[in-house]
């Protein structure tokens, strides 16, 4: 289970990355064990979805969250995991003038094809951030509105990275 907690937010995108056992060696070359550098060299997408965030009362107020990681990726023994939770403007609820609203499914949604996705990686030292480029990202970011929810520079750089192992049976 991933615990999480969220104020005016209706959805969230959510990437799993495995790396794999073998790998772990030099995952540590350029990271510490909660790192996420360099990710693609060591490790595949497994899952890039976007879930709702639903059955919320008030979302002007932090709520709790969790995502049963078991339900959403098949693990290998020797495996460790790197998650990363990402939401955007769109995604807001917060009271802003301009706001479009964008209806989030209420089922999780797959974003593409993770083999293209991995591809598109191979020959490029990522942490498939490429979140940071798109959209929302780098080329729209106005660094006097970093601070301000209605503008999408607000949401830039907003993520939330953890690593898990799966239990070990026996």
């Amino acid at each position: 289970m991933l615990p999480f907690e969220a104020v005016n937010l209706k959805a969230l995108d959510i990437k799993v990355v495995r790396i794999y056992e073998n790998n772990m060696l030099q995952f540590l070359q350029v990271n510490d064990l909660d790192g996420q550098s360099e990710l693609a060299r060591v490790g595949r997408l497994v899952l890039k979805k976007t879930i709702p965030l639903t059955h919320v009362v008030d979302y002007g107020k932090w709520n709790r969250f969790s995502i049963d990681l078991s339900t959403l990726v098949k693990t290998e023994p020797g495996a460790v995991y790197s998650v990363r939770l990402n939401f955007k403007k769109e995604y807001s609820t917060y009271p802003c003038e301009d706001k479009g609203n964008r209806k989030i499914e209420t089922d999780l949604i797959t974003w593409g094809d993770l083999t293209k996705e991995d591809d598109k990686n191979w020959s490029y030292y990522s942490s498939y951030d490429d979140d940071y480029y798109d959209g929302e990202g780098y080329y729209d970011y106005d660094w006097k509105e970093r601070k301000n929810p209605c503008n999408s520079s607000y949401y830039n750089g907003k993520s939330i990275p953890a690593m898990f192992l799966p239990p070990i049976s026996g």
